[in-house]
């Protein structure tokens, strides 16, 4: 901290067990600069593809429990996408 200060985002410890050496690094910000995120490309009602294995019992019970729909056309299960990332 005393040498980079609020620059500092991470210390790292490496060890080289042939050399017999530490290395320590660091990971710095270099550039501050203002920004905005981008729309999201999914709502969480948007429905989304899942290729879910026919022999996946597990994922394919999470997925009907989820109100996912089979479309026997395409072999895809298609959720919304809230409950593929667990939000309401």
């Amino acid at each position: 901290m005393k040498k980079y200060g609020d620059n500092l985002v991470c210390v790292r410890f490496r060890y080289d067990p042939e050399t017999n050496l530490r290395l320590k690094t660091v990971e710095l910000v270099v550039e501050r600069k203002d920004w905005t995120p981008p729309q999201p490309l999914f709502t969480n009602v948007t429905l989304v593809p899942l290729r879910i294995k026919a022999t996946d019992m597990a994922i394919r019970n999470k997925a009907k429990a989820a109100g996912g729909r089979w479309n026997p056309d395409k072999l895809l299960w298609y959720v919304s996408y809230g409950q593929v990332v667990n939000r309401p």
